[in-house]
């Protein structure tokens, strides 16, 4: 047995040590029922790789990475033209396997991944991690508010609409979505198995956490060790979210600016800032500045010709995003640029709120808030790193010390001025930190090394009140499918038992991961009850209203709420239908309607 698979079989044993300690049960019959989801993303990951054989036929460490941006190009495709089913789900994920398989030299060559020692601990908390069900980590994220209304939730209504693209109830719908495509597919895979898609998207944004960390190990050693000791990549890469996505091309984006002085492989260069930018516009926003001053800081580079290229070649991957936006809702880049482009469906106020939660004009301060000094202890995502980065930018050598200093300027410039300032905004950066606080980390004494990889096992079992893995393997628990004997009954379980006959309308309610059958809409968006008079609603057959009342005093406070959605004015409007309140529960109420015949009849 070779001994570089030693550190993996000592991750994998202690990852069902981890479920345990964090308070998971069933541990065994768990980790069986996981294994259709982990065999669906590795089949994914593998297939990507297979795609890069296609596009590189040779070998290059960019091959896997431009797969993945090509994979994904594909499910796109597929998605947006309503092509995506059970049969072409495999097939896409056949022909990329056909090229790994060709990509092996020779064919039945088994190649063990290399990986450090001191890799063990952190890949084991992130492996546990990505192994619980969607919605229950992490506190920093308000238990995963964003996948569960949109990064999930889009996949499995595209699938029932047999089709991706913008909805006019998810403005998120909208935007490029990479990953969700790419989630879109593991669902299609799994013919629409909500547990399995859950745990298959979050283990495939770890396994490109771990290709991000060995494409920095192979240059750097060092800055893979930042990367991992960086609880923000445990976070973001144990989710469902875009951020893996990110780190993947915008890490092999750095890497080859870093190998190489000349401006070839233009065509590379611009799969992957096009990856990037249909992962996450914004990280596309934060990055552009950062990695021109790279790119630009050798004079080989200085040609016009090849940026072109890569340009070119970035807008041809965002193609199909930018086409499907302009014929279905005629704004090309919505709920982007509204204002230049069109606002499609929304009105001025939607177009003013978004704008407003989304663009800059924050204080510098938000980099001690959300970078040097990140929250407060049990939130403390990004560890030492910023403080090794600030060290490392002083020991660089002078030919790397003014575009390194200009690089991360740029990036932290962007970051307060053009986002919503918020710290894992500033996550895509990550790879270019790893590579500066490397410096100083290298120089550290090991056992302090060691100490610093607690970080993200620290911030894990802190969660949840120190049970983060207390719903492992209880999907149906969280989701109101089953209930636990002799507790309150849930809003998802309540739903669930409603007859099959009721027509459930949500106010504030944007969670479409365990609500499928609540019509919702994200705080951007109008829904029937802003729209109709209260007869009309129940003339539509509206049986029951399921109202978010804590997500709508947080958009009162937020000034995000829509003319007469805020609280107060919805329980007034709640009063005039006459509705009965069935339940309170914890931050939510169920209200059932007046069939049409008992509404009275207005006053002459």
């Amino acid at each position: 047995m070779p001994r570089s698979i030693l550190p993996i079989l000592c991750t994998l044993a202690l990852v069902p040590v981890l479920l345990w300690l964090g308070g998971g049960t069933e541990i065994s019959s768990g980790l069986l029922r996981a294994l259709p989801s982990i065999g669906l993303a590795w089949l994914w990951w593998l297939a990507a790789r297979g795609y890069g054989h296609w596009l590189l036929p040779g070998s290059s460490e960019m091959r896997p990475v431009v797969g993945v941006v090509g994979l994904v190009f594909l499910d796109q495709c597929l998605g947006r033209l309503g092509l995506m089913d059970l049969t072409s789900a495999w097939g896409l994920l056949a022909l990329g396997l056909l090229g790994y398989r060709r990509s092996t030299t020779p064919p039945n060559h088994l190649r063990w991944p290399q990986m450090e020692w001191t890799w063990v601990l952190p890949l084991a908390v992130l492996g546990a991690a990505a192994l619980v069900p969607p919605g229950w980590l992490w506190d920093t994220e308000f238990g995963g508010y964003d996948v569960l209304s949109y990064h999930l939730a889009l996949p499995t209504d595209w699938w029932t609409l047999g089709r991706m693209g913008p909805l006019t109830t998810n403005a998120y719908s909208g935007l490029p979505n990479a990953a969700e495509s790419a989630f879109l597919h593991l669902h299609a895979l799994s013919a629409g198995n909500h547990d399995v898609t859950g745990l298959a998207a979050q283990l495939l944004c770890a396994i490109l956490m771990l290709h991000t960390a060995s494409l920095l190990h192979k240059q750097l050693p060092a800055a893979a060790l930042v990367f991992l000791m960086t609880p923000w990549v445990m976070v973001t890469g144990s989710m469902a979210y875009t951020e893996a996505f990110v780190l993947l091309p915008a890490g092999a984006l750095l890497l080859h600016l870093r190998a190489s002085q000349g401006s070839e492989q233009a065509c590379c260069l611009g799969l992957l800032a096009g990856g990037i930018a249909l992962a996450k516009p914004s990280a596309a926003l934060l990055l552009a500045l950062p990695l021109a001053v790279l790119y630009f800081a050798e004079p080989k580079r200085r040609k016009i010709r090849p940026v072109l290229r890569s340009v070119g070649i970035a807008m041809l991957v965002a193609t199909p995003w930018l086409l499907d936006n302009m014929l279905t809702v005629g704004s090309p880049f919505f709920p982007l640029l509204t204002e230049v482009f069109g606002r499609g469906h929304w009105t001025e106020v939607q177009s003013t709120n978004w704008e407003a939660a989304h663009t800059g004009g924050g204080s510098f301060s938000a980099v001690w808030t959300q970078w040097l000094a990140y929250r407060s202890f049990g939130h403390w995502q990004w560890s030492v790193t910023p403080w090794l980065v600030l060290i490392g930018l002083g020991m660089a050598t002078k030919s790397d010390r003014v575009k390194e200093h200009l690089a991360v300027l740029f990036g932290l410039a962007v970051f307060v001025l053009l986002t919503h300032a918020q710290s894992r905004f500033l996550v895509p950066m990550l790879p270019l930190f790893a590579l500066i606080a490397a410096r100083p980390l290298s120089r550290l004494p090991q056992v302090v090394v060691w100490a610093l990889l607690l970080a993200p096992l620290a911030t894990f079992l802190q969660q949840r009140e120190g049970q983060p893995t207390a719903a492992f393997g209880q999907a149906a628990l969280l989701d109101g499918r089953t209930s636990i004997p002799d507790t309150p009954p849930s809003p998802m379980a309540e739903v669930r038992s409603l007859p099959e006959s009721a027509k459930i309308l949500g106010i504030g309610v944007a969670d479409g991961w365990r609500f499928p059958r609540v019509a919702r809409h994200t705080v951007w968006d109008q829904g029937p009850f802003d729209t109709l008079e209260p007869k009309t609603l129940m003339d539509q057959g509206w049986t029951h209203v399921l109202v978010d009342d804590t997500m709508l005093k947080v958009w009162d406070q937020s000034a995000w709420n829509l003319p007469g959605r805020s609280w107060p004015e919805v329980q007034a409007r709640l009063a005039q239908l006459q509705a009965v309140r069935l339940r309170d529960y914890s931050g939510m109420s169920l209200w059932k309607l007046p069939a049409p015949a008992e509404v009275p009849p207005a006053n002459p």
